[in-house]
């Protein structure tokens, strides 16, 4: 009978037989398309499976993709950005139809849910599962890169929102608009009553003298500080204009805060609405006119505006937002922050300046800056990318190890707490780390957010994340199938290529080959040598720097 090529990985030969051609008596060969592994190198054995002789050697094939439009390298390094991590299906999918057929898909692609709380008293335990479920196993990577990256620049946090429905809401929004509009986001960010609990704009009453009470700025600040225009004026490429005075003063919080004032959450199906509904997390807040501040407001902004006396809380919300979205540090100040979310934390003035020129003439048009962001020359440049915040570190060391998730992810939250981001519970508006931090010893010292987390505990926590992803200790409904590593073992020099290739691209240095050949020499047991060299290479600084 005529000889069977298993191999491990692709599901399409194991069990399958291959019509085989004999050359001599001690060769044959077999020809088939294969599925690409993670690594790029196959672990093939020849077996005979009548009378059940015992399997050859262990012979490593590459495997490449036929006509690729782009490299491996570039794709996965491309996929780093765009994705929650390459896998070597999404690596094999963009090299056969291209970057642009890509976004395309990607930008058609309907959002992954999010399930509907069980009681109005649910925590946030669930929804954080279900973020990883989604991150792991949803095809809508770019969406989900994208609304998780705009969350870190209009921040709501379960510090305060605890709520699974409070949180829900929020993040669904963010998914819908994810492509859309930035001022179409502003404005609804703005009505979203998560964001109105956490910034203090639901219920937000106008001003009252016999109290001596006055309107709530907390929101208005944080709209022109964080999520708009920023303390000071910056040119197209995110530059502090020297000698420019600052963007706003106190006066300016204090009148926008008047605008903000008259809303309170949408009214519970089936009940009436009244000035301090009870809480409904599912509907924009609404508003109650003779709680609205109907004086003039006074814009003091680089381009100012004024607001005319007996506006209602709607037409004074939108001339406002308009009014802040037409200040020109807008495009830049948003620009900068969805390069370092997506790219890298530093990125030149060029980069910024490109970016913002194409959401000042898409006027904010998210799909447009995304594609501008990604398909810029300077982010498929190496050598100066970011350090992997947990969570994107957690998922990308998962999705590239080809993990298997059975049920609702479950524990990973946990892990990526220890290593300093509780996610959906970033610790301030000014998310799980600040924008503006530098990495003190340097000079000067480099913009670097993502350092500000780590430190000796965090640091541990990575590595641990690490071993326990690659001794299946992460959860029982996240597995990873080693057979293919496991066969590579008995060939270190190319169990350490395929992890090369796997995790690094390729640009692994010799030094790090070394020792993750010399991790693996360390056990007989091809499983065990699997994982310690797995283990070795993911732990590593290189790894956990997105270059």
């Amino acid at each position: 009978m005529a000889p069977d090529l298993h191999r491990a990985l692709p599901s399409g030969l194991r069990g399958a037989a291959l019509q085989t051609t004999w050359v001599t008596d001690k060769q044959l060969t077999a020809k088939t398309a294969v599925s690409l592994p993670a690594g790029t190198l196959a672990a093939v054995k020849v077996v005979n499976p009548n009378p059940g002789s015992k399997p050859s050697n262990v012979i490593v094939l590459p495997v490449s993709v036929a006509s690729p439009q782009m490299a491996y390298a570039d794709a996965e390094r491309f996929l780093e950005m765009a994705t929650w991590g390459p896998t070597a299906a999404a690596i094999e999918h963009l090299q056969t139809i291209g970057r642009d057929a890509w976004l395309a898909e990607q930008f058609a692609m309907a959002a992954s849910a999010w399930p509907d709380p069980v009681s109005n008293s649910e925590g946030l335990g669930s929804l954080q599962d279900a973020f990883f479920t989604n991150a792991l196993t949803g095809a809508d990577q770019l969406r989900q890169r994208v609304a998780f990256a705009l969350s870190e620049i209009l921040v709501v946090s379960g510090v305060k929102d605890t709520r699974y429905t409070q949180m829900v809401g929020y993040l669904r929004l963010l998914n819908d608009e994810a492509f859309g509009n930035y001022r179409d986001l502003l404005g609804k960010m703005t009505l979203n009553p998560a964001m109105g609990f956490f910034l203090d704009m639901v219920n937000n009453d106008k001003a009252n003298p016999a109290k001596n009470t006055v309107a709530n700025e907390n929101y208005a600040r944080e709209l022109m500080q964080l999520f708009s225009i920023g303390l000071v004026q910056l040119d197209t490429s995110g530059t502090p204009i020297p000698g420019a005075t600052p963007q706003y003063d106190q006066s300016t919080v204090t009148q926008l805060a008047k605008v903000f004032t008259g809303w309170t959450y949408s009214p519970t199906p089936g009940f009436a609405s009244h000035w301090k509904n009870q809480e409904y997390d599912f509907l924009p807040m609404v508003a109650f006119e003779e709680h609205h501040d109907t004086t003039q407001k006074d814009l003091n902004l680089p381009i100012p505006c004024t607001i005319l006396a007996g506006g209602t809380a709607f037409n004074d919300l939108f001339q406002a937002l308009d009014c802040i979205y037409k200040q020109a540090s807008l495009a830049p100040f948003v620009s900068y922050r969805l390069i370092q979310r997506l790219v890298k934390s530093n990125p030149s003035q060029q980069y910024v300046s490109r970016v913002a020129g194409v959401f000042h003439s898409s006027n904010g048009n998210l799909k447009m800056v995304i594609t501008a962001i990604l398909t810029d020359a300077e982010a498929a440049v190496e050598g100066s990318g970011k350090l992997r915040e947990p969570v994107f570190y957690a998922t990308s060391l998962l999705r590239a190890l080809n993990a298997g998730v059975t049920a609702s992810v479950s524990g990973i939250a946990g892990q990526t707490e220890g290593m300093g981001q509780k996610v959906l519970f970033p610790g301030s508006v000014f998310s799980y780390f600040s924008p503006f931090y530098r990495v003190p010893g340097f000079v000067p010292p480099p913009v670097a957010p993502e350092f500000q987390i780590l430190n000796a505990e965090t640091t541990l926590a990575r590595v641990n994340f690490a071993y326990a992803a690659v001794t299946n200790h992460l959860s029982g409904n996240v597995k990873v199938d080693f057979t293919n590593w496991q066969d590579l073992a008995s060939d270190p020099a190319s169990l350490a290529e395929a992890i090369n290739q796997a995790f690094y691209r390729g640009e692994m240095t010799a030094a790090a080959k070394a020792a993750i050949a010399a991790a693996a020499n360390t056990s007989k047991d091809p499983l065990t040598s699997a994982r310690n060299a797995l283990y070795v290479g993911t732990a590593a600084p290189q790894y956990q720097v997105e270059r």
